[in-house]
């Protein structure tokens, strides 16, 4: 396992940024920093802790200095340092996930864009649940574990990610590659996740297939496993809801994969849309939902699958006949009831299903601590847990 991503991105040494460089940066100078770099000093250098005077300029949501940056020469295809990012990752990760404003990120992008920046360059993302801490001098540098050059994700792939629908359509235009398999990772079209999943979904079906039989066709044709629809034990859709894939469960429900099928591993038998559930993951509950999964279907999670999401629940005599409903698993878990949507929800407030203790999903919701006032809320009001 490699230390750090820089083993797989080699570069040579570049400069230090000069100390009056870095000050016309913070201090918004576009004129200062033309008149430096016509004074030979370069704009392509990097800080002490590895950021080039760009990356440092878009990290500070600074457009002119941006746009100034570049007329003047900067690389817009220069790394870091330390850390191997880009200016692109930092046009497209910078406002998601290191808490900047990043509020001109469109504009930003179309910058690099219209300079030439490479928009299929792959980097090793920045992502919360799959990276390694490490010490590197002063700095902390986050890495996907077995990250490579020719493995990282592209900044298509990221956008779509993060449901940034303009970056996307920026991108696709400027000819970034949709690409079926991004290296080591799903392809953007299979790995969205947050809203507007809808239409980003819609941007890289066209581009890369025309259209959704056409992408259903492909992928049945790649995967012929999903004929089976399982692996043993771990449905496939199953995996895919938990990655919060959008684009791959939609790819799987179209090509026939079974909406209600329950996991048999020692996980215990819950069903994707009761995970979608208990992950607070609404357009995988719609999505779910929309291809036919049973509102008021039953299965019989574990009590220590219920433990992963902070709820105890007594599943002793479980049987699938009598097991829990999505409804219940949401009163358990102390997740909003508008999961399930507006409509539906306000079906399943009238509902009577008990369990085979005779535990509503009322009573499920008493015994998760929520509020008797707040019940249909499921905590809301009350006590309910961080969506995970």
């Amino acid at each position: 396992m490699p230390e750090v991503a820089s083993a797989y991105f080699p570069m040579a040494p570049r400069p230090p940024c000069d100390a009056r460089l870095l000050a016309a940066i913070q201090g918004d100078d576009t004129a200062a920093i033309r008149q430096l770099v016509d004074a030979t000093v370069t704009p392509n250098c990097s800080d002490e802790g590895g950021p080039t005077a760009l990356s440092l300029a878009i990290l500070a949501d600074r457009v002119a200095v941006v746009r100034a940056l570049l007329e003047s020469g900067a690389d817009p295809d220069l790394r870091w340092q330390r850390g191997d990012r880009l200016p692109l990752q930092d046009v497209i990760e910078g406002g998601a996930l290191f808490g900047m404003r990043n509020r001109h990120r469109a504009e930003m992008l179309g910058l690099l864009i219209r300079r030439g920046v490479d928009v299929n360059a792959r980097w090793c993302p920045f992502e919360s649940r799959l990276p390694l801490y490490r010490e590197d001098g002063g700095a902390r540098t986050l890495v996907m574990p077995g990250c490579t050059a020719v493995g990282g994700v592209t900044a298509l792939w990221m956008a779509a990610r993060l449901g940034q629908g303009d970056a996307v359509a920026q991108l696709l235009t400027a000819g970034a590659e949709p690409g079926w398999l991004d290296g080591q990772s799903a392809a953007p079209l299979i790995a969205l996740d947050v809203a507007p999943t809808e239409d980003i979904f819609g941007m890289l079906m066209v581009r890369q297939f025309g259209s959704e039989p056409a992408a259903v066709a492909d992928y049945r044709r790649r995967d012929p496993r999903v004929a089976a629809r399982a692996v043993p034990g771990q449905p496939r859709l199953l995996e895919a809801i938990s990655n919060r894939y959008y684009g791959l469960a939609r790819l799987m429900l179209a090509a026939g994969a079974n909406p209600d099928e329950a996991a048999t591993d020692t996980g215990g038998g819950m069903t994707p849309l009761q995970l979608a559930v208990a992950m607070h993951w609404e357009g995988g509950v719609e999505l779910l939902l929309d291809a036919g999964a049973a509102l008021e279907g039953r299965s019989c999670p574990s009590s220590l699958w219920f433990r992963a999401w902070d709820a105890t629940v007594d599943m002793t005599g479980c049987t699938p006949a009598r097991g829990l409903t999505p409804l219940m698993v949401a009163a358990a878990t102390r997740t909003p009831i508008g999961v399930f949507g507006r409509d539906r929800s306000f079906t399943l407030l009238d509902s009577t299903a008990v369990d085979w203790q005779g535990r509503s999903a009322r009573r499920h919701a008493e015994l998760a601590g929520v509020q008797a006032r707040t019940l249909f809320n499921y905590g809301v009001d009350s006590k309910s847990r961080p969506r995970r």
